[in-house]
């Protein structure tokens, strides 16, 4: 059986701590009517290209974010203020979610970018990794985060 990923990317706001702004749907593959009308509220934008590349099924990245399918480090699980859109992705999955985890964007991208990135972006630098993957701006990093975690 095989594994795949989900993530939702974060955003820290001052007024209303961590909102989610993107839940990758090409990773994420059902969503419950619950999820989708939380995500048009919270104005979601979904990052094809990061989708693709990531839900391949890559076990060395999986391995190298949270230890799942290859030698990695132990997950974090999730963080106690996650976002209300994570929080209803994660409560959709229920027992068939594992492997929770969380890095702040800033220490995401080097794991990224050696697993998925082909060459030309890799040429091109952390700046435009950061813009082709996630739609972050890179002097931003430091205000987004990854929840990330796996099902079989």
């Amino acid at each position: 059986m095989g594994c795949d990923i989900h993530l939702v990317l974060e955003r820290k706001t001052e007024d209303y701590g961590w909102v989610g702004l993107h839940d990758f749907v090409g990773v994420t593959v059902d969503h419950s009517d619950k999820v989708k009308e939380l995500a048009a509220k919270e104005q979601v934008y979904i990052s094809s290209y990061a989708g693709w590349r990531v839900r391949n099924r890559n076990y060395a990245l999986f391995g190298a974010l949270a230890g799942v399918r290859h030698d990695g480090p132990e997950p974090r699980g999730v963080p106690e203020d996650a976002s209300p859109l994570a929080k209803v992705i994660l409560d959709g999955w229920n027992a068939d979610g594992h492997s929770h985890t969380w890095y702040m964007l800033d220490e995401a991208l080097p794991i990224f970018a050696a697993h998925v990135c082909p060459e030309r972006l890799l040429e091109q630098g952390r700046e435009f990794i950061s813009n082709e993957l996630f739609d972050v701006d890179h002097g931003e990093l430091a205000n987004y985060r990854l929840i990330i975690f796996f099902d079989n």
